[in-house]
């Protein structure tokens, strides 16, 4: 698991995330205040997620298992989605999930 700790209170972010043993994958970030949260857009190749709302999640990325070997966890200190603008600095973390992780979250949590 590798932490993103960039993450800032800015409403528009974007960094690459290294995946092990694969190429880089894009993340955009954007927090949209009408809708009270975070929302992402992943490139990775030719696999585009667009407008996935991010919420607490052992693999945010889970449906996707099979096409991606890798996920995001998203945790906070509550249960309450990262739904304020300076969520990444104050109450939520970011990780990215190779796929040994995966394969152990599954195996603890389904």
């Amino acid at each position: 698991m590798i932490k993103i700790e960039l993450l800032t209170e800015y409403p528009k972010q974007q960094f690459n995330a290294s995946i092990s043993g694969y190429s880089t994958a894009l993340i955009y970030l954007e927090y949209k205040p009408l809708q009270y949260g975070w929302f992402i857009n992943i490139t990775w190749g030719t696999f585009v997620i667009k407008n996935e709302r991010v919420s607490n999640s052992f693999n945010l990325l889970r449906q996707f298992k099979d096409i991606i070997p890798f996920g995001i966890y998203v945790t906070g200190v509550d249960s309450l989605d990262p739904i304020l603008i300076d969520s990444w600095k104050t109450t939520h973390e970011f990780w990215i999930l190779d796929s040994t992780d995966i394969v152990d979250i599954e195996a603890l949590y389904v």
